[in-house]
């Protein structure tokens, strides 16, 4: 495309450009406060967890024990377990949420974080609602509907139809910049006028 509106100030929207086409990427993920606050508390936790699991399992191992404590063990190990993949989680490296146009094709990637759901959409009460991101899209441009913009349960949605699945595109962006979006996916597509919602304004992740 050669042409894209002009980002005003306050969209947080990346323009990339290349020979085949162009990316438009933002943040998956609006972090309110620190992102690891709680890691510090867990990894103390894992501690002493190591210490109750190393004497639990020395007095197993030289038949000092009996059935509650090997139950306790067994609960002990699991909990120790959890707690790890909740921290390797919490450190998975943020990949931005994407969208990238070519000349018959549109890519849509909803990048990746600490969790798969985002509470980060801002609402204009203030309040913020859990999103849970669409799946990975690689669609041809003729399988395109339209791109349109709806609102339910007072959240704003940006999303296309095509194959009969419905793909929400930017659900942590702000209104603003979910508006900037929007005229670029129409500007891309060829549309002169924002495309009508459902009527029932129900989202489906596959038909």
């Amino acid at each position: 495309m050669d042409a894209l509106p002009e980002v005003p100030p306050g969209v947080d929207i990346a323009v990339a450009r290349d020979a085949g086409g162009v990316t438009l990427s933002w943040s998956a993920y609006k972090v309110d406060g620190p992102r690891h606050s709680g890691a510090v508390g867990l990894a103390l936790w894992l501690c002493f967890w190591v210490v109750g699991w190393f004497f639990a399992g020395r007095a197993i191992v030289l038949g000092q024990g009996h059935l509650f404590l090997f139950v306790w063990f067994v609960g002990w190990t699991v909990g120790g377990a959890a707690v790890v993949w909740i921290l390797v989680q919490g450190f998975r490296p943020i990949r931005p949420e994407f969208v990238r146009l070519e000349a018959d094709r549109l890519q849509y990637y909803p990048g990746r974080g600490p969790s798969e759901s985002r509470s980060c959409a801002d609402l204009p009460s203030g309040g913020v609602m859990p999103v849970t991101p669409s799946p990975a899209a690689d669609v041809p441009r003729a399988a395109i509907r339209a791109f349109a913009v709806d609102r339910v349960s007072g959240r704003q949605r940006l999303y296309f139809d095509a194959h009969d699945i419905r793909t929400e595109i930017g659900g942590c962006l702000t209104e603003a910049e979910r508006a900037w979006l929007l005229a670029a996916l129409q500007g891309w597509f060829g549309e002169s006028r924002t495309a009508a919602a459902w009527t029932r304004g129900d989202y489906r992740a596959d038909k």
